[in-house]
């Protein structure tokens, strides 16, 4: 069919002087909801792509590519990882790697008060590289004036909201204990160091601002070294950390307990999934039923051209092409609210992406909102509602074109 029929025929039919002020209110209401409906989909999930993104970025920042545990009192272990290491440093591949020690602490202030924590042990390179990867990734983060700073033996490094839930200030000085000391028999007295805050860590991560305390590896926390809750283990960093899974499946061939990013954070990543999945469900069951409001439009429009179709097919229209011009002009109708949410959706969510909102309160993390835009998504949701749309006004057009030219005429004189 021709479009410029197809739109002359809108115009006549729905939006004319003659076309009557019901038909004519609910074909615009139509088209804005469907607008409306597009328009909020791919709005918010342009934002939760950002905000996923923006998550990821700031993780990365802080969190291994890869983790690889490894008993240091087992000699098979040790050497199976050894063996991986000098291969790692020999070959091609653009890594760095640093051994840590990681042990649950209790953490006792001056004031008294106390709370648990993840006890970090960190080689001084490794806390350095960490603090430029905060500072490198800022444009991800919450603009703070953090430096790299070094770690000595005997300094600690505290998680921001583990020390505002303790009270925790630079310059305090912290006592910490292995977990054990909870089980020991009365009188007996656990094993305990002091340890000088050197300063308040802030990776914007809430896990690890919530309990990890850094200290120095091998010089700091000697006396814990054979504590049950001591793991030892290697961290490796990559230069494209979204492309681990060739190394991490070389390496596990060792029999080496290998975990990259994703796995430690698979809770996380759930739930983003999840939260993702829920919103886009229903949001498109709006923007679907928003499609569906074709069908009011075309049953008054078919009902009220009852006397215009029985002299078509008198003339020698068919059924099916009666149902054919119809259903395209109810598409025609769904389109023009489709263009109008799609072109509305992908401006906010480009310009967003391209210049982030800083709008949310200092409670947060990040106070920015960020976008992403998703093209196949895009694609994914305009062919669907151009479907949804064709299906609504098909609906009702193949149930009138069933008319033979009598009944739709004599239909008429009622």
């Amino acid at each position: 069919m021709n479009l410029w029929f197809l739109l002359w025929l809108l115009r006549k039919f729905l939006f004319s002087e003659r076309a009557g002020a019901l038909i004519k209110t609910i074909s615009w209401f139509s088209i804005a909801s469907v607008t409306i409906g597009v328009f909020a989909l791919i709005l918010v999930i342009s934002i939760m792509n950002g905000f996923n993104r923006s998550m990821r970025w700031r993780l990365l920042a802080v969190e291994p590519h890869l983790v690889v545990e490894y008993d240091a009192k087992q000699k098979k272990s040790l050497e199976a990882w050894e063996r991986i290491r000098s291969d790692l440093l020999v070959s091609d591949k653009k890594v760095l790697l640093f051994d840590y020690h990681e042990q649950d602490l209790l953490v006792k202030t001056a004031d008294g008060f106390f709370g648990g924590a993840e006890g970090r042990g960190v080689e001084q390179e490794a806390f350095a590289h960490l603090q430029k990867e905060i500072v490198r990734n800022s444009a991800y983060l919450k603009n703070r004036d953090f430096q790299p700073q070094m770690l000595n033996p005997g300094d600690a490094y505290v998680g921001i909201d583990l020390a505002r839930e303790l009270g925790i200030l630079e310059g305090d000085e912290i006592t910490v204990l292995p977990p054990e000391a909870l089980i020991l028999p009365p009188g007996e007295v656990p094993p305990f160091e002091k340890l000088f805050v050197a300063g308040i860590m802030a990776t914007q991560i809430a896990d690890i601002d919530r309990k990890a305390l850094y200290y120095l590896k091998d010089k700091t926390l000697t006396s814990f070294a054979n504590v049950a809750s001591l793991k030892s283990g290697a961290e490796v960093r990559l230069t494209d950390p979204l492309n681990y899974q060739g190394l991490q499946e070389e390496m596990s061939r060792s029999g080496l307990k290998v975990e990259s990013w994703k796995d430690r954070n698979a809770a996380l990543f759930g739930a983003l999934r999840l939260e993702k999945f829920v919103v886009s469900v229903f949001l498109g069951l709006s923007a679907l039923i928003a499609c569906f409001s074709m069908i009011t439009v075309i049953y008054l429009l078919m009902t009220q051209k009852r006397r215009e179709i029985g002299l078509l097919m008198t003339l020698g229209l068919s059924s099916s092409e009666v149902s054919r011009v119809f259903t395209q002009l109810g598409g025609l109708l769904a389109s023009f609210g489709l263009g109008g949410g799609l072109l509305t959706g992908l401006a906010a969510s480009l310009y967003i992406q391209e210049f982030p909102l800083n709008i949310l309160p200092d409670i947060y993390y990040d106070s920015r909102v960020y976008a992403v835009v998703d093209f196949q998504f895009v694609f994914f949701v305009a062919l669907v509602a151009i479907v949804v749309g064709g299906l609504a006004a098909w609906l009702p057009a193949r149930q009138f074109s069933r008319w033979t030219p009598a009944e739709a005429l004599k239909r008429n004189t009622r």
